[in-house]
């Protein structure tokens, strides 16, 4: 149920924001041309941020996970993390940092 839950918030949190992103052109072709290039690049801040995980302080990692790839990245490795550790993402886990 967790995974269940954890995939339909990323859905609707990706829906909203390309929403979000078609609201900012006039045209429906340069909205799907530019739309595409946006969220990919909203995704490459991950990309920095798991590099500095162990250093960012926990405000940090909110504040960027407002993005909904970011979260989605950070949520995909914690439940890679407790699933390498043998115990699998359940409800009374799921506020525990899965890092060794």
């Amino acid at each position: 149920m967790v995974l269940i839950g954890f995939l339909v918030t990323f859905a609707i949190a990706t829906i909203m924001q390309c929403f979000l992103i078609s609201t900012f052109f006039s045209r429906a072709n340069l909205a799907a041309a530019c739309g595409g290039i946006i969220y990919f690049l909203l995704y490459l801040p991950y990309t920095l941020i798991i590099v500095w995980e162990d250093r960012m302080t926990d405000g940090s990692k909110v504040f960027s996970s407002l993005l909904s790839s970011v979260a989605f990245g950070f949520g995909c490795t914690y439940i890679a993390r407790f699933e390498e550790q043998g115990i699998g993402i359940q409800w009374d886990n799921i506020w525990t940092n899965p890092s060794p």
